[in-house]
């Protein structure tokens, strides 16, 4: 695997092969200090909105890391039951997150937060053993199928018969296995004036896909056979 290393004011990152973005990452945010953040407030007149300081107490909160893009990242904490806070941080242009394994900071004056974040991302790819077995299937048969349907005058119905593509239950033969996707990030929060820790998040996320090898054709149980036409 070959690395890309970049090195900037700003934002360094390791950055690998792989795909961390347009993920979200759950975890936990303990705060050792109370953490300002910087928000945006929409304007009640539809006008553009405005940045505002607020402020998460320090504790222990239910939290998650979305990476939407490699140029935003956003750490959304649970701050009440019915309310979260969503602390959206920018990337300079021309900068990048890490896709998958790598570390990464953001200084307080290119992120637009008031607080230096530092970050860590342990990405893991294994696959799973081939296994073979049989799995439920649908084919399709060419069927004449006749219905009954209400007269176009009058209150009366008759049969109209005609073919057509039926679906029916099956089974086949099929080999797979999975691969298992596994994400960790470690997340510090410093103060930008004197780099004290101010907290830190820790988040870990799991994901599997099922990866097909073979898949036999599908069979019927029993056997279907077109109705032939009635003249």
């Amino acid at each position: 695997m070959k690395n890309r290393i970049f090195a900037v004011a700003g934002l360094s990152a390791v950055l690998a092969i792989g795909g961390m973005s347009c993920k979200k990452i759950e975890g936990g945010l303990r705060l050792e200090r109370d953490l300002p953040i910087k928000v945006k407030v929409p304007d009640p007149f539809g006008g553009e909105a405005s940045d505002k300081i607020e402020t998460i107490k320090a504790g222990s909160y239910e939290a998650k890391v979305d990476f939407r893009s490699q140029k935003e990242f956003i750490l959304k904490v649970k701050v009440k039951r019915f309310r979260s806070e969503e602390i959206v941080f920018g990337v300079a242009e021309g900068h990048y997150l890490p896709d998958f394994n790598g570390t990464f900071a953001l200084l307080s004056a290119e992120s637009g937060q008031p607080f230096d974040l530092k970050a860590e991302t342990v990405g893991n790819i294994t696959r799973s053993s081939d296994e073979r077995g049989y799995e439920s299937c649908t084919f399709y048969e060419r069927e004449y199928v006749c219905r009954m349907v209400k007269d176009q005058q009058g209150d009366g119905r008759h049969e109209e018969c005609r073919w057509e593509s039926v679906a029916h239950s099956g089974t086949q033969e099929v080999e797979y296995h999975y691969v298992y996707t596994t994400r960790d990030i470690a997340i510090t929060l410093l103060d930008s004036a004197t780099q004290d820790r101010l907290g830190g998040f820790d988040g870990h996320r799991t994901d599997s896909d099922k990866v097909y090898t073979y898949q036999g054709p599908c069979f019927g149980g029993h056997g279907h056979h077109p109705r032939p036409p009635r003249y």
